[in-house]
């Protein structure tokens, strides 16, 4: 998904203004690839980490995790985590030397860091553990902008309607993948039950139970359709963006009936599944949106 993020957001969001300033890329092809690599390294890295400190929790939740199914030496384990770190670290060194940023090189280890702690002691972090990890995807976009500064700039000085309905559009856009993952992260929350109980978890459904769980996740799902019905009428007269708010409007309804029946772990998975294919499906919206 961050790929096609990536792909979908440079090729039908950025370029379109490229063209509006006549400007160049500012990473060329080969690097822009770099970029999208250094952050699935993030991610990868993200993803150990958690499997490994919820192993026990896994156990009882997903036992067919790589990491449950197979047991795997510490040293070894570690030794892959610093070695995906150090090419991260490498491409990340590059990239803001090429693109002029070196006072950005802070995010690679801060983000590092936010994903070890949340990875050891995200269980007991509750909503706010839910919020980190649905900021970090939200604002993926948002380390493409960094390089592409010196466009915004111009774009700001030269055509500020187009600038405005960039960021507008923009903000929106991110706004509405933080929802809708902050919504996935507490269905899958409520799958995760059973082994969260055991590991001393805060997570929403322990604190206030499941009925109470699917009432914030409907609202949450509310409070993401109306995201997505703003960003219809920021783009005026736009039938196709009109048609893909209805889609999504519906899919949502049918993501919260089928929550609402839904009072098993498998249910709750499926839940997830929905949202994430609704997830992947908002991201090709970005080809049908008007921005210059």
């Amino acid at each position: 998904m961050i790929v096609l993020l990536f792909l979908l957001f440079d090729q039908f969001l950025i370029d379109p203004l490229r063209h509006l300033v006549e400007a160049e890329q500012a990473l060329q092809r080969w690097q822009f690839a770099l970029l999208i690599l250094d952050v699935l390294i993030v991610t990868v890295i993200g993803y150990w980490l958690n499997d490994h400190y919820d192993r026990k929790v896994d156990a009882i939740n997903r036992p067919d995790r790589f990491l449950v199914r197979f047991r795997i030496a510490e040293s070894q384990f570690y030794s892959w985590v610093f070695s995906l770190l150090a090419v991260g670290v490498i491409i990340t060194i590059y990239l803001a030397i090429q693109a002029d940023k070196l006072n950005w090189i802070w995010i690679y280890p801060l983000t590092i860091t936010l994903l070890w702690r949340y990875a050891k002691n995200g269980k007991r972090w509750g909503i706010w553990g839910n919020i980190l990890v649905s900021l970090f995807i939200a604002c993926i976009p948002l380390l493409f902008l960094l390089a592409e500064q010196s466009l915004i700039t111009e774009l700001r000085a030269n055509h500020e309607d187009n600038y405005n309905r960039f960021i507008l559009v923009l903000s929106l856009f991110t706004l509405l993948m933080f929802l809708l993952n902050l919504s996935r992260e507490i269905v899958k929350d409520l799958q995760d039950m059973t082994g969260d109980a055991v590991a001393g978890s805060t997570s929403i459904p322990l604190l206030v139970g499941i009925v109470r769980t699917k009432t914030i996740i409907v609202f949450v799902l509310a409070l993401s359709a109306s995201v997505q019905w703003s960003l219809f009428f920021v783009l005026n007269n736009s039938q196709i963006v009109f048609a893909y708010s209805v889609l999504v409007s519906i899919l949502l309804l049918i993501t919260v009936v089928r929550l609402m029946k839904s009072d098993t772990s498998a249910g709750f998975g499926q839940g997830s599944l929905m949202l994430k294919i609704l997830m992947i499906f908002g991201l090709f919206e970005l080809i049908f949106i008007p921005i210059a």
